[in-house]
């Protein structure tokens, strides 16, 4: 799911930016991304610019199941904060923040990205 989300993020990448992005080594990666493209979950190609460099990405059915699935957990996750009410919804959003800035200084984050995941929970 880490390595999805990263692509998701990302677009095409490289096999070496994305074990960067896990931290992972390059073979690692490479080991994950085979068994997802022979599940079709990726897809692997040659760059647009240099023919030479190979890059993935997730496969356009898999771009929709994960989108359906991100749907389905942010309108069940809208309907159990419509039924906790506003204080406890707003608590869990403090929350949420409280953690994710804890993440993203442990992940080196531009603080830029955690104004924007803020404004998401709101």
């Amino acid at each position: 799911m880490n390595m999805l989300m990263v692509l998701r993020a990302r677009g095409k990448v490289t096999i070496k930016e994305l074990a960067e992005a896990l931290s992972v080594s390059p073979p690692s990666a490479s080991a994950m991304v085979e068994r997802l493209v022979e599940m079709g979950v990726l897809v692997r190609e040659h760059s647009q610019v240099d023919r030479r460099v190979v890059e993935v990405h997730i496969s356009p059915g898999a771009e929709r199941h994960i989108g359906q699935v991100e749907d389905h957990i942010l309108h069940s996750l809208a309907e159990i904060l419509e039924q906790i009410g506003p204080r406890y919804a707003q608590m869990w959003c403090e929350v949420y923040t409280k953690i994710d800035q804890v993440l993203l200084r442990q992940e080196g984050a531009d603080p830029d990205e955690s104004a924007a995941r803020q404004e998401f929970a709101k």
